[in-house]
């Protein structure tokens, strides 16, 4: 407990292969993340951990793992989408952009050297969109690249070069959020590309968050976004959420001051990952103050998915005001604790995430988190439900391929407990 009288408060968030936790009164210095210990007396803990600096995390949509460059995600789909977004409660619960990925273009710049919308696709021109987005009281977002982006359906140009010229156009369009990658561009000349897209950005005068798309990460990176990709892009399968998981836990140092280790938009929603592992998957990035972006058809979300992408509590651990991402604690056999500090006195946010096929054991202690020892109130922050434990806590963790064979797809073949 942070002094005498005080009682401490631990959440608790457990289901799937993941568990949460937030403490709150306690000794406020979690050291794995804040290098300076703070007092605990009360009358300094009573106002909080602090708060962080620059733009939360972004939250919103992007199509891009349901439609790819398909000519599917067109006017009416998108605009379909952004309606869902509202009508699902997902923009209550904090989801604020919508944005296109690539495809969005034509073939070829105009005669002017401006970029050209692919009006086949978006018949009024993403101005109109973006306005239909801004009446919504959502933002609006889309994707350019360095270079000239082949896709299996388009090659459409980069914006080397353009860089004044494409920012002046984004800003007409009513742009809030860009997505910058290096598709197409020189690996020798990335850094400097991309200081002057982030330039020309900001010459503008229109607030447009940068996402460096430019994996794996580089220092430069922090200096340049507002939020930077850690690793390729996400693969439909528990191996595939587990390889960012890993590439993105190492760079806890550069996040959460103004820029955030993007660990790429979310999955859940879309065929391949379980129940429970999205919930895992929504765990996880929550606690890393990834942006959360949805990429599933909004329209056609189950109430399943819906409930996952609008938790409430996990939302909020990721939206916390003090920013930080949490750290790699320890790994107790196939268990990986997860932890950080949050804003309010003393609080902490932990994710105990069971990586195994088997149920595992997890367990952290108050002294592991910059706590002192006494009871806390535990809140499990997916089932809502609380109880006290002293000093430590340890839950069974399940394995999500206990869960995999009974909600995977019919055809999926099981072998050994496995789903193939």
């Amino acid at each position: 407990m942070a002094s005498a009288g005080r009682t401490s408060w631990l959440h608790l968030a457990c289901l799937g292969a993941v568990q949460f936790f937030v403490f709150s009164c306690g000794n406020p210095q979690l050291t794995a993340i804040l290098p300076d210990p703070l007092h605990s007396a009360a009358d300094e803990c009573s106002a909080g951990e602090g708060r962080g600096a620059g733009p939360l995390p972004a939250m919103g949509w992007n199509g891009w793992n349901t439609f790819a460059c398909s000519p599917t995600l067109d006017q009416a789909k998108f605009r379909a989408n952004a309606d869902a977004l509202v009508t699902s409660g997902l923009h209550a619960a904090g989801y604020e952009y919508m944005n296109l990925d690539d495809c969005w273009q034509a073939a070829s710049r105009g005669s002017d050297g401006a970029v050209l919308t692919n009006t086949t696709r978006f018949p009024d021109g993403l101005a109109a969109l973006g306005t239909y987005v801004h009446q919504k009281g959502l933002k609006f977002g889309l994707n350019t690249d360095v270079g000239a982006c082949s896709r299996t359906e388009l090659t459409v140009p980069g914006s080397s070069g353009h860089e004044a010229q494409d920012a002046a156009t984004y800003a007409g369009f009513g742009i809030d959020y860009v997505k910058y990658g290096s598709c197409g561009g020189s690996r020798s000349t990335n850094q400097a590309t991309f200081e002057t897209m982030r330039d020309a950005l900001n010459q503008t005068g229109r607030p447009m968050l940068l996402s460096v798309v430019d994996a794996p990460f580089k220092y430069w990176h922090q200096q340049v976004g507002h939020l930077w990709r850690t690793h390729g892009d996400i693969q439909p399968s528990w191996q595939g959420l587990l390889d960012i998981l890993d590439a993105t836990t190492k760079l806890a140092p550069y996040a959460g001051q103004g820029g955030y280790n993007d660990a790429d938009m979310l999955w859940i929603g879309n065929p391949a990952i379980s129940e429970s592992e999205s919930r895992a998957h929504f765990s996880a990035w929550a606690i890393l103050a990834s942006p959360l972006l949805a990429g599933n058809d909004l329209t056609l979300m189950s109430e399943a998915t819906r409930a996952i992408l609008g938790q409430s509590d996990l939302i909020a651990l990721n939206q916390d005001p003090l920013r930080l991402q949490a750290v790699l604690l320890a790994t107790q056999q196939n268990v990986m604790v997860l932890a950080k500090p949050l804003a309010e006195c003393g609080a902490r946010g932990v994710v105990l995430l069971n990586r195994g096929e088997t149920a595992a054991r997890g367990s952290v202690t108050w002294h592991d988190l910059g706590l002192e020892n006494g009871a806390a109130l535990t809140r499990n922050l997916w089932a809502g439900t609380d109880s006290t434990e002293v000093d430590s806590v340890t839950v069974n963790v399940p394995s999500t391929t206990q869960w995999h064979c009974a909600s995977s797809a019919a055809s999926r073949r099981c072998r050994a407990g496995r789903c193939l």
